[in-house]
Order: C-alpha cells, then sequence, then structure tokens
C-alpha cells in the first residue's frame, strides 16, 4: 500500500513524498494527499441504503465461509452517487463482487492488488456498471473505520480519473462484528466541498414479490375455474341423468 501511495504522489507532486508525510496519522495524512474529510455531517434521518436481498445472500455467505479472514471487493449500485444531504436519499446497492486474494488477507488485513481491481472494474462493466457506480466494501474485526480505510476510500478517487478538478460522491460499507456501517464522502477542488456522512442505515430490500404474487393468483384462479367448470359439469350431469330417469318413467307409463 505504502509503494502505491509513494508512486501516486511522485505521478501527482512531481516528487517523492517525505518519510515525515509517511508517518502521519490517518486523517493528516489524507489531508495532505489532497482529499481531506472535511466537515463531518450528520446522518440525515431520511437517507439510507438497501441492498438486494441475492446479493446480501453473496455477503453473508462469503463471511461465513472465509476462515475467520479479512474480505473486500465492490459493490454495485443502481446508479452513481448523487446524494444532497438537504434531500433524502436511498444507496441500491444490487450486486457484490469479492475481489481480494486470500491468500493475501489476514483476520486483520485485506488489499486488492490493483491487477485484481482492474478485473473487477472490467467484469463490472461487461455487467453494464460504470466505474462510478462501484462501491468498495470490506469486512473487518472492529466496529469503526481504520486508517487504512481512509486509504481505501481516497484510492477510489484515484480509479474514477477526475483528479478532484470536478465534485465527486462516494459510498462505501464495512462489514462489522456489529453489523453493516456505511458512509458517504463527497468531494472536490475547494476545500468546501469535501465532508462525509458515516452511519448510514443499511437495510436488505425486500425481494419484489408482485411477480410470485401473480403467478399465485393466475394458479387459485385457474383452479378455482377447474373447480367451477367441475360443479356446472356436475349440475350438467345431474340434469342429464334426471332427465334419464323422467324419459325412462313416461316410457314405463
Amino acid at each position: 500500500m505504502k509503494n502505491f501511495w509513494r508512486n501516486w504522489w511522485t505521478k501527482r507532486n512531481g516528487t517523492p513524498p517525505t518519510e515525515t508525510v509517511l508517518t502521519l496519522e490517518p486523517t493528516e495524512r489524507r489531508t495532505m494527499a489532497g482529499w481531506p474529510c472535511g466537515e463531518q455531517i450528520e446522518t440525515p434521518e431520511d437517507w439510507d441504503a438497501l441492498i438486494d436481498p441475492r446479493a446480501m445472500v453473496k455477503l453473508e455467505t462469503w463471511h461465513k465461509n472465509s476462515a475467520g479472514l479479512e474480505l473486500s471487493g465492490y459493490a454495485l449500485l443502481a446508479e452513481p452517487v448523487k446524494a444532497d444531504p438537504g434531500e433524502p436519499y436511498t444507496f441500491v446497492i444490487e450486486d457484490m463482487l469479492l475481489g481480494c486474494a486470500i491468500q493475501e488477507s489476514t483476520g486483520g488485513y485485506t488489499e486488492m492488488s490493483p491487477e485484481i481491481r482492474v478485473q473487477l472494474m472490467m467484469k463490472a462493466r461487461s455487467m453494464g456498471y460504470k466505474p462510478d457506480q462501484l462501491a468498495w466494501w470490506h469486512k473487518h474485526p472492529i466496529t469503526n473505520w481504520s486508517g487504512i480505510d481512509v486509504n481505501a476510500l481516497r484510492q477510489r478517487v484515484h480509479e474514477t480519473g477526475l483528479d478532484r478538478k470536478e465534485q465527486l460522491q462516494t459510498f462505501a460499507f464495512v462489514l462489522t462484528p456489529s453489523g453493516i456501517r456505511a458512509r458517504w464522502d463527497r468531494s472536490g477542488p475547494d476545500q468546501g466541498d469535501n465532508a462525509y456522512v458515516d452511519r448510514i442505515p443499511v437495510q436488505v430490500m425486500a425481494p419484489d414479490l408482485r411477480e410470485v404474487a401473480e403467478e399465485a393468483k393466475t394458479e387459485v384462479l385457474e383452479l378455482l375455474k377447474q373447480r367451477q367448470d367441475l360443479d356446472k359439469f356436475r349440475a350438467d350431469e345431474d340434469r342429464c341423468a334426471e332427465a334419464v330417469v323422467e324419459t325412462e318413467g313416461g316410457a314405463s307409463a
């Protein structure tokens, strides 16, 4: 990770970073890199995130079968993030991609190599998703964001190629022992553009049961129709039998 950011810094500024910059605290290091956390905005009451139940099944399955190792990847969003803290907003997670190399993960660390990130971005593209519809996710054993997480969030900005010439919004979440913790970050060319919202509530999206309901309705109506047809047939059969009896009785007389 250090080598990645050292090369990024050198390419951006023309000179390699000093050792002093590399040893700053995570928040300070992030500020020095040109993408400050900015102001923390209180989580709007009308903000939430919904995750497709199929995507949640993937996440839970990976978690249960990871042998205690950290995991990371990209979540695929229904649309690019364009949130306004003053307006209602819902982040919709449609699918999940697993990206970390298990052999490089530990119980307290996970990292996606540049090669894996490119592979996932290409896979997402083949599925119809653009880079700004990718949200970084991972799981770790603590309940808060770590300094390494801050670097990874900044990396998402770098991957878009916008280089902070315009305002950019990103979404990310982490699976912790106490549940899913999600955040929104906004960055831009001006200091006032930088802000973030933490602890966005995440809920599993209720599956769309309308199709199932329509199928069930069709099925039961078909059965009812069959029953009505059967009742009508039996009634017709009974009338026919009665007519036969009456005819035979008249003939005997």
